[in-house]
């Protein structure tokens, strides 16, 4: 028996599919919903929803054309447009065609990341919008969903095409918190670096899958070893180990690509009067040359120092240009560990801007944006042997979190007065390049799975929308569901 009737002025979910990322999409929305709903937010599968059910609720939609047969009617129809381009998404709220006296939401993906992205820009953008602030009946917000909501819409794509956090993989306490909080960032993909793979990555690749994110590998192609360049047995023994620890370590995995550094971390642009830059693109080409012909498509990131190798890039640019080079160390920030160091910033920016056209418009080009949080390396040791990711307890990530927020008060106040230097770097290199583009932010040992702080979320808004005002991607940082300020 029925103790309290809400009435009939009630949301109805029409998803698409319930598994996989669109699981993961319809699990966000029907959380940022039903905390606002008194009743208990009801979800039915669009495969099993006649339309004539339609008329007594207010029906929201998500879903691809593929998986929601409403929403490809919707898009057949007129009623509204979508991106048309990978990872975008079309978000509308309108009187519904079924009822005028009601309302309809349609989230809209071009694909099923579109839809994820499509619900997470609902909760961040759209939500907050319907809570407009009031005083005059002594609230602060009117309560979303329990009334006509306003109108809006949304088309969006992203600037960038891989939005990646690297990182190494000890430092990730919560790897579900971790990879939760890229989602809600708009993150697609994660770089981890190890000495070992993991007891459980397996695991870890499955749950990045389940919510649209690509898993790249770290490993060593004689970084952090002593190898004389002059020696050619030193140098074929560094070969025969990186394609035996892709082989026997990561072949079977299941991951997304690799990723390797070198011999370039350093100032030096010879070692024992060999060029440093020559000597790794010979290593470089050989390795990824057997590789590619024993895996064929495989994504193969090369992290390259350019403190080493700036004045050689007539020998860089004969990298094989089916291996990315993911550059590093360009300069001021955004490529410098600390966000105060901005001396040399337009210097710093045409040599992206070189860089970036190096291997032509249409070819792949990647940069590690630093000024976020790195490791403390006069606590570093090497791990000894297999290790299990992200499974700290919570105790552990409680403590590390708060000693972690002095670090990041430091940070956010750099990226507040220092960001639209990012801006202006992301913007010259999207304009640079017609390919793929991948920025990685160095995000480690942050406790970014506790909290998404605030310079993390602006760098993601950038990522997203490089054509935006600073102004607007700073609101739009702050709005993200759990981004804290330091």
């Amino acid at each position: 028996m029925d103790k309290v009737n809400f009435g009939e002025n009630r949301w109805h979910i029409i998803h698409g599919g319930y598994e996989d990322i669109g699981k993961a999409a319809l699990d966000i929305l029907y959380g940022a919903v039903s905390r606002h709903t008194k009743y208990i937010l009801t979800a039915a599968d669009a495969r099993r929803t006649h339309p004539g059910e339609l008329a007594k609720v207010n029906p929201l939609f998500i879903g691809t054309r593929k998986s929601n047969g409403f929403i490809d009617s919707f898009i057949n129809d007129g009623l509204f447009s979508i991106s048309g381009k990978k990872e975008g998404y079309s978000i509308k709220v309108m009187k519904s065609i079924f009822n005028q006296d009601r309302q309809m939401i349609v989230i809209a993906g071009d694909d099923d990341n579109g839809v994820l992205y499509g619900a997470v820009d609902f909760e961040n953008k759209y939500i907050p919008l319907t809570g407009t602030f009031m005083l005059n009946n002594g609230k602060y917000f009117n309560d979303p969903f329990q009334g006509k909501v306003p109108g809006f819409e949304r088309v969006s794509s992203p600037c960038i095409a891989n939005r990646a956090i690297w990182t190494w993989g000890h430092v990730i306490y919560d790897y579900e918190g971790f990879i939760d909080n890229m989602v809600r960032l708009r993150l697609n993909m994660l770089v981890i670096w190890n000495d070992f793979v993991p007891v459980n990555a397996g695991d870890v690749l499955d749950y990045a899958h389940s919510r649209g994110i690509k898993v790249i590998w770290g490993y060593s192609w004689g970084w952090g070893v002593d190898l004389d360049l002059s020696n050619s047995d030193a140098i074929n023994e560094c070969i025969d180990s990186a394609v035996a620890m892709y082989e026997a370590e990561y072949a079977g995995l299941g991951g997304d690509g690799i990723y390797f550094q070198s011999f370039t971390e350093t100032t030096d642009e010879t070692v024992n009067g060999v060029v440093i830059a020559k000597a790794v693109v010979e290593m470089v080409n050989k390795i990824g040359g057997i590789l590619l012909e024993r895996h064929p498509g495989l994504e193969i990131q090369f992290g390259l120092h350019a403190t080493s190798v700036r004045n050689r890039l007539d020998c860089i640019k004969m990298i094989d240009k089916r291996i990315s080079i993911i550059w590093e160390d360009c300069g001021s920030f955004p490529y410098h560990y600390s966000p105060a160091m901005t001396d040399g910033f337009e210097q710093t920016l045409e040599f992206s801007s070189e860089i970036a056209s190096m291997r032509g418009r249409n070819e792949r080009f990647g940069a590690v944006f630093k000024g976020l949080t790195c490791l403390d390396w006069t606590n570093f040791e090497h791990q000894k042997g297999r290790f299990l990711l992200g499974r700290e307890s919570g105790q552990t990530i409680e403590k590390r979190a708060a000693e972690k927020a002095e670090y990041w008060n430091y940070v956010q106040a750099y990226w507040l007065r220092n960001a639209g230097l990012v801006l202006e770097t992301i913007r010259r290199l999207s304009q640079s390049l017609d390919g793929r583009i991948t920025i990685e932010a160095l995000v480690e040992d942050g406790l970014f799975e506790e909290r998404p702080w605030f310079p993390a979320a602006l760098l993601a808004e950038m990522l997203w929308d490089c054509d935006a005002g600073l102004n607007e991607l700073m609101c739009n940082a702050a709005l993200t569901a759990g981004e804290v300020f330091a």
